[in-house]
């Protein structure tokens, strides 16, 4: 945070995409209406929406996946990537299921998707590297 300039910006909630306020630091209760900042765009044009549904489908996913629902996490996953295309979580969780069905070659490919949608943290980058090495399994559904 530079203040040097002596303003203050602050977020709108719920989250910080919407529009920052300014602030005087030399008079707090002073806003600066023309130093304000407008909301993203995001949240206007229906792409905000379909993240928090993308978000959703994969904790329903995951979800699915731990009661042995193999072929509903898949589905989760494949909605989740119409909803956020390209996002490396959809295609792990497609490699999860795809693995927990039998379907290895799939999975393997998956994988490679998720692997080059560089994972944020090092410790999924691991995870979906381990997934690689598994056997798949059957009898899933």
């Amino acid at each position: 945070m530079d203040l040097t300039d002596g303003i203050f910006w602050a977020a709108r909630p719920p989250h910080q995409l919407g529009g920052y306020v300014a602030f005087d630091l030399s008079a707090v209760d002073r806003l600066l209406p023309v130093r304000a900042i407008a909301e993203d765009p995001i949240l206007n044009g229906g792409e905000y929406q379909r993240y928090l549904a993308a978000q959703a489908g994969l904790e329903a996913g995951w979800a699915a996946l731990k009661k042995g629902q193999s072929a509903r996490a898949l589905e989760c996953a494949d909605q989740a990537e119409k909803d956020n295309p390209g996002f490396y979580r959809n295609a792990w969780l497609r490699a999860e299921s795809l693995l927990a069905l039998g379907r290895r070659a799939e999975a393997l490919a998956a994988c490679d998707v998720a692997l080059a949608g560089h994972p944020a943290l090092g410790g999924e980058r691991a995870k979906i590297e381990k997934l690689r090495q598994r056997p798949a399994t059957t009898g899933s559904v």
